[in-house]
């Protein structure tokens, strides 16, 4: 029942948004499972670019699942380990494709119901979706400085350019007491 008011608010919402609706038709056919904090949504898009509800069995192209436990994560602003909660089988391009679309939903009078706890449900669903992708986009974004804090920090595999100049400099200095040694000792053999 849920999934059912979900894709039809959805539609609605996607006729007053062509250009998502233009980028969704590029999806035709793909099938999906969207579970933001146990909130499901379960659909097919078609080539009109609408969604469609998938048959109980159907074989699903994609399953993004967005975890309630995530929300510490949002809270505490740890981009990393939101990132990491989240859970994408199937083609993940076409999963972040997909995201990012929702995301850019404009509820701008596009979707008026009778029904406030409907209405306040559907703002509800696309102001998380923005955030997940939001918080997607800035942890993509920061992929490469947070796997250089992970690999400098957490596992110390990485050494910072601070402590290679202090290991070279030890080096010069280690040679300048060698050749110092190498003096004596020939002053010695003589």
């Amino acid at each position: 029942m849920i999934n059912k008011s979900f894709i039809f608010a959805l539609n609605k919402i996607l006729k007053y948004n062509e250009g998502s609706l233009n980028r969704l038709k590029l999806l035709a056919h793909k099938s999906f499972f969207l579970n933001i904090a146990g909130l499901p949504l379960k659909g097919i898009i078609d080539i009109d670019g609408l969604i469609l509800p998938v048959h109980y069995n159907q074989a699903l192209d994609i399953e993004i699942f967005v975890p309630l436990e995530s929300a510490k994560y949002l809270i505490e602003q740890d981009k990393l380990g939101f990132f990491q909660q989240i859970k994408i089988q199937g083609d993940k391009k076409i999963a972040r494709e997909l995201l990012e679309i929702f995301s850019n939903l404009h509820l701008n009078g596009a979707y008026n119901t009778k029904s406030l706890a409907i209405n306040i449900l559907i703002n509800k669903f696309i102001k998380t979706i923005k955030i997940i992708v939001n918080l997607l986009k800035l942890a993509a974004a920061n992929t490469t400085n947070s796997l250089t804090e992970y690999l400098l920090y957490q596992t110390e595999d990485l050494v910072t350019h601070h402590e290679i100049n202090e290991f070279y400099n030890g080096v010069d200095e280690l040679k300048g007491q060698v050749d110092i040694l190498q003096q004596r000792i020939d002053l010695l053999l003589r």
